[in-house]
């Protein structure tokens, strides 16, 4: 046993993991920091699932790095964004289908200025009503999901045959449990979008409306049919992979894919400048490609052919560690941690970082690229040797004031 502090204790353990399964039995998290065989990976996963284990696999290449993260099939999310439940006061509630809630916005007073504070309610939220006048069938029930309107005004469901609210009582926000279903990683390699998932295609960020008066005629049109009991089917999960428009996911996808059978083959990731490295594992995409075509997975069926110069840029530098870029990564991988405790949502299921971007063009050609790596194994390189001049130089150019504290006694 090693010690870091007295509160980290380390136990190293020499020999192959797949003859001992058992120790990890005792832990309720496994994490692989380093890129391993995929096969050996997705048993891991398996034994992990099997034990409900939480199972995290991240990785990285060179600018580029990937975090796959599977929870087992019956994980509970406490709290999805660790915000405080705000509660309003009500000033009216329709009797309609569905009923439209209108709160007091709260008033206060800064430098002077009376600053009116409106809904930090989102769409798909769960509200609870207590100490309503009149409309006493709000009263002592169970959260109930909402739609907003703007940002003094959400429905909830069909109020037409409720007693008439009078005027007083006030609505909280409530955190419902939310459950979530991990698929292995064997199934998800080819699945980058969770699409079991129900997903929230609502932005909150622009859900309000500027003024009252533009509120949408059409709030009939609201999907009240199925009853009651069917509210829970309009709450969404808002954190799903979002396809991006260039298709970088997917890219990287297919470059994971690649690299991860490049490894299984020759036990390393391609070398640099070593063209017949780059070479064989772009000849591994194509392969993985075509065959992902023909299994019509949907990441592979988003891809037209293969960007040469993306991936050649990805294999590379697939054996680098730049020292910023997986700090950065690293403090990514510790928020799962604290996502398996139940507080925040955890990342569904693949989640891919790019920083290519930086890399100088004149860089890419090894022609013209003398740099010379001595360890076989480790490549911890300064970003600057990558960037070029012109990178450089804005860099220099920027004046950066950082704000902090320091809370140690």
């Amino acid at each position: 046993l090693m010690e870091i502090n007295n509160f980290a204790i380390v136990m190293i353990y020499k020999g192959e993991l797949s003859n001992e399964f058992r120790i990890l039995n005792n832990y309720q998290m496994v994490i692989l920091t380093e890129i391993i065989n995929l096969e050996a990976a997705e048993i891991i996963d398996q034994y992990c699932r099997s034990k409900k284990i939480a199972f995290v696999y991240a990785g990285q290449f060179g600018l580029s790095s990937f975090l796959f993260t599977d929870f087992g099939e019956d994980f509970i999310v406490e709290d999805l964004d660790g915000k405080k439940c705000e509660k309003y006061f009500i000033k009216s509630i329709t009797n309609s289908c569905p009923g439209i809630v209108e709160i007091e916005p709260l008033v206060t007073t800064k430098n002077n200025k009376t600053v009116k504070q409106f809904l930090k309610l989102g769409t798909g939220d769960f509200v609870a009503f207590k100490d309503i006048s009149g409309m006493n069938e709000l009263n002592d029930t169970p959260p109930r999901p909402i739609r907003v309107l703007s940002k003094t005004k959400f429905t909830i469901e069909d109020t037409s045959k409720f007693e008439e609210f009078t005027g007083s009582g006030m609505v909280e926000k409530i955190k419902i449990p939310y459950p979530m279903t991990f698929k292995p990683l064997s199934e998800s390699k080819n699945c980058i979008y969770n699409e079991d998932l129900v997903e929230d295609d609502w932005d909150n960020d622009n859900i309000f409306i500027d003024s009252d008066d533009n509120i949408s005629n059409n709030v009939n049109e609201y999907d009240n049919n199925n009853g009651n009991n069917d509210w829970i089917k309009m709450f969404y999960s808002s954190s799903q992979n979002k396809e991006s428009n260039d298709l970088s996911n997917e890219k990287i996808n297919l470059a994971v894919l690649s690299s991860h059978e490049f490894f299984n083959v020759h036990q390393y990731l391609p070398r640099f400048n070593i063209e017949k490295d780059i070479d064989g594992c772009f000849e591994i995409s194509k392969k993985i490609l075509d065959k992902a075509k023909e299994g019509k997975y949907k990441w592979a069926m988003c891809l037209e052919g293969i960007d040469e110069f993306f991936m050649k840029k990805i294999f590379k530098f697939s054996r680098f560690y730049f020292t910023p870029m997986t700090c950065f990564f690293g403090g990514i991988v510790s928020q799962e941690i604290l996502k398996y405790v139940g507080l925040y949502k955890p990342h569904s299921q693949w989640t891919y970082f790019n920083f290519l971007d930086l890399i100088d063009n004149e860089v890419l050609d090894g022609n013209k690229n003398s740099m010379i790596l001595d360890d076989e194994f480790k490549r911890n390189v300064e970003p600057y040797t990558l960037i070029g001049k012109e990178k450089i130089n804005k860099l220099k150019s920027c004046n950066i004031l950082i704000i902090g504290f320091n809370n140690e006694s």
